[in-house]
Order: C-alpha cells, then sequence, then structure tokens
C-alpha cells in the first residue's frame, strides 16, 4: 500500500514536470519566434529609413506580421531626429 502511494506520488511529479517544460518549450518558441520578426523587420525599417533620408521629422511605423503568417505579433518602429548642434 506504500509503494503504492510513493509510486503515484512520483508519477503525479513526473506529470507535472512533463507539463512544465512543455509550457516553457512553447514560451521559447514564442520568444524565438518574436525575436526573429523584430530582427528582421528592424533592418527592413532601417534601409526604409535610409531610404527616405534623415528627414527634419521624427521617423514613426507600426504594422503587423500578417503577411509572415504570425498575426498574433506585431510592431512598432520609431526614430527620433536627434539635434546636433553645427561644429
Amino acid at each position: 500500500m506504500i509503494a503504492m502511494a510513493i509510486m503515484g506520488l512520483s508519477l503525479l511529479y513526473l506529470l507535472e514536470a512533463q507539463t512544465r517544460s512543455m509550457r516553457l518549450a512553447a514560451k521559447g518558441r514564442a520568444l524565438n519566434i518574436a525575436t526573429q520578426l523584430a530582427l528582421k523587420k528592424l533592418i527592413d525599417c532601417k534601409y526604409d529609413l535610409l531610404k527616405k533620408g534623415f528627414a527634419v521629422s521624427d521617423y514613426a511605423s507600426e504594422g503587423t506580421f500578417e503577411e509572415e503568417g504570425q498575426k498574433d505579433y506585431r510592431w512598432e518602429c520609431h526614430g527620433l531626429r536627434f539635434n546636433m548642434p553645427p561644429p
């Protein structure tokens, strides 16, 4: 009887560990997807800003990643104009 109780508790802890592992794997996958999408969009914003030139005003753009098939993620890109005194 005691052995069955120990085995039951052991299986319960193993099931909990497996569930935690699956949850962490899903979280890691989402973080990896978000990082890759952010890197791609950062490069796109950089080239867009270089193409438009450094304007007098601030740069702002936003959107979603539906084209990439990731509708749960959205992005915002901001570039502040810097005021540098003349030399």
